[in-house]
C-alpha cells in the first residue's frame, strides 16, 4: 500500500515517538505539529514544521525549537530551526541519522555562555556562579559539527563582549572551541587581548583538565570581584605574569609567574 496522510500533533511524547524508530538516539520533550507522512511500508517519508518544549537530545537540553523537519531514508533533515534555551536564540540546519551520526551549522548573535553549557557536563558550581563567567555573552557565533554522538567533531568560533562587572568589563576577545571525541580544547582572548587562556578538558567522569593563563599588563581588578562578595570601590590591580593550572572534579592545583603587580586600595599602593 501507499500512504498519504495529513497529521496534527499537539504535546506529543518526543520520547515515545522517537522510539518508534530503531536505534534512534535519545530525544525527549513534547512537540507540536502539522506533517505529511506519505510513502511505501519499507520507504516511509514525512515532512512537516514542528514545535519542541522542553527538548532535549542525548542530555542536552533547551526550553524551545521551532523549525521544519524531513524524515527519509533514515535521516532526519532540519531546516530554519529557531533553537532558545533562556535568554539566548541559535539558528541551526543539519542533518541526524538513525545510525547516530550527525552534520549541522549554526549561528547566533549574541548568546550568554551559560546557557550554552550542557547539563551532563555537570560542571562545578563555583565555576556556573562565578560572576566574570555569567557576564561572558558571545557574538557573531559560527558552529559546525560532524561525526558521530561517540565520535564528535564540533567547532565553534565567536567574538566575545564581556557583561559589565562592578569594577569594570571583561572587554572585547575572541572564542576557540573545538571538540573532538571526548577532548575539549579552548583558546580565548580577553580584556582587549590583554588575557589570553588556553586549555584542554576530558570530558570523562572525573573531568580532569589542564590550562595557561598570559597575563599581560592590564587592570585585574574584576578577578577580585568573581571570588569576593564586598569589593571596595577604589580597588586597582595592575598585574602581568603567567598561570599554569590543573586538576579534576576534586583536585587542583596551580602555580603562577608574576612579573609584575601593582595594588591600590582605600588611597593607598
Amino acid at each position: 500500500p501507499y500512504y498519504d496522510l495529513n497529521i496534527s500533533l499537539k504535546n506529543g511524547n518526543i520520547l515515545k515517538i522517537s522510539d518508534t524508530f530503531r536505534d534512534s538516539p535519545s530525544f525527549g520533550g513534547y512537540i507540536d505539529s502539522n506533517f505529511r507522512l506519505y510513502g511505501i511500508p519499507d520507504d516511509i517519508r514525512a515532512t512537516g514544521l514542528f514545535e519542541a518544549r522542553g527538548f532535549s537530545l542525548e542530555g542536552y537540553f533547551v526550553d524551545k525549537v521551532t523549525g521544519k523537519a524531513i524524515y527519509e531514508k533514515g535521516k532526519f533533515s532540519f531546516s530554519d530551526v529557531k533553537m532558545k534555551r533562556k535568554e539566548s536564540l541559535m539558528k541551526i540546519n543539519g542533518i541526524i541519522s538513525l545510525d547516530k551520526k550527525f552534520l549541522f551549522f549554526a549561528e547566533g548573535e549574541s548568546i550568554n555562555l551559560p546557557d550554552m553549557i550542557s547539563n551532563n557536563l555537570n560542571l562545578p558550581s563555583a565555576v556556573i556562579q562565578n560572576p566574570s563567567f555569567k557576564a561572558v555573552l558571545l557574538k557573531n557565533i559560527k558552529i559546525k559539527g560532524e561525526g558521530s554522538f561517540e565520535k564528535p567533531y564540533i567547532e565553534m568560533v565567536a567574538d566575545i563582549s564581556g557583561g559589565p562587572l562592578k569594577t569594570g568589563a571583561i572587554g572585547a576577545g575572541r572564542l576557540v572551541l573545538k571538540l573532538e571525541e571526548k577532548e575539549l580544547n579552548l583558546n580565548a582572548t580577553i580584556l582587549d587581548q590583554k588575557l589570553r587562556i588556553r586549555g584542554n578538558v576530558r570530558l570523562t567522569e572525573h573531568l580532569p583538565w589542564s590550562a595557561r593563563i598570559d597575563i599581560y599588563p592590564s587592570r585585574y581588578d574584576f578577578l577580585i570581584e568573581s571570588f569576593l562578595k564586598d569589593v571596595p570601590d577604589d580597588l586597582l590591580i595592575s598585574l602581568s605574569g603567567t598561570i599554569i593550572a590543573e586538576g579534576d572534579n576534586d583536585h587542583i592545583s596551580a602555580s603562577a609567574n608574576i612579573d609584575r603587580t601593582h595594588i591600590f586600595l582605600y588611597g593607598i599602593g
